[in-house]
């Protein structure tokens, strides 16, 4: 919508200069994967306390952006992709120790057993950006361009089968950063196929608390939360601050408005 914008206001003043702006539809999809090991796949086993294995899984997903070139070799960007993804967990946990004070540490048994299961979750992202070239081929019908962006997404799952547990944390939207370059191949003069290897990273803000990333110990679950709700909670001192993923995206483009150049 800011795009549409723009061009509906900026547009004429750069028509009135003798200047047509290029408008490109892009449509297409590709796969992903967490660059994060820590959050990618995760064991805790410790005798008579734990057995909790998880893996956080992302696939395929598809994007629409539309592109405006005002000048050559830059223009402004939106984009908004629809990420697949899914989780799996596997958990044991046996007790919990305490404390006792002078009479020593004190072992209370919890007996939390479920079977493991793989759960589906995704992510929906706007995000609004500048594309540096893309106009000026690098041989023959091959256009280089990079294009960097800032945006938003919204974070879908089941809350206790996946949010709650995760180190995601249960945060269902927040801000994100995207970095991409690739090359375009003009098959016909309004038509061409567009590859890019991009990478994003989620930012995860949960509150006021001091985060302390490290993905080993046995100390992962929120055991007060548990109590009280019955239901699983990541401790959240072993939350993450972002999620960060690597794409490769390929996209069909359809070029709906050509410029008149005199060059």
């Amino acid at each position: 919508m800011l795009l549409v914008l723009f061009i509906i206001l900026v547009g004429p003043q750069f028509s009135s200069a003798g200047i047509r702006p290029i408008i490109i539809l892009g449509l297409g999809g590709g796969y992903s994967l967490i660059a994060d090991g820590g959050i990618r796949s995760n064991e805790y086993v410790f005798d008579t306390l734990i057995n909790f294995k998880e893996k956080v899984r992302q696939k395929h997903l598809w994007n629409f952006n539309l592109q405006a070139y005002f000048m050559r070799n830059f223009g402004v960007q939106i984009e908004y992709t629809h990420q697949k993804a899914s989780y799996f967990s596997d958990l044991k946990w046996y007790g919990w120790w305490f404390d006792g004070g002078i009479e020593g540490p004190v072992y209370v048994p919890i007996n939390y057993f479920e079977d493991a299961y793989w759960t589906q979750w995704s992510l929906d992202a706007f995000n609004v950006g500048l594309i540096i070239g893309g106009d000026s081929p690098l041989f023959g019908e091959l256009y280089p361009y990079a294009t960097a962006g800032i945006g938003f997404y919204k974070m879908n799952g089941d809350p206790e089968l996946f949010l709650n547990r995760t180190r995601l944390g249960s945060l269902t939207n927040g801000m994100e950063v995207k970095i991409s370059g690739g090359v375009r191949h003009r098959i016909l003069p309004f038509l061409g196929i567009n590859l890019k290897i991009s990478g994003k990273t989620n930012w995860r803000r949960h509150g006021r608390v001091v985060m302390e990333i490290y993905d080993s110990g046995p100390d992962q679950l929120d055991l007060e939360l548990y109590y009280q709700t019955g239901q699983i909670y990541r401790a959240r001192n072993m939350l993450t601050k972002s999620l960060s993923y690597i794409s490769v995206e390929i996209n069909l483009e359809i070029i709906l408005k050509m410029p008149s150049r005199t060059n």
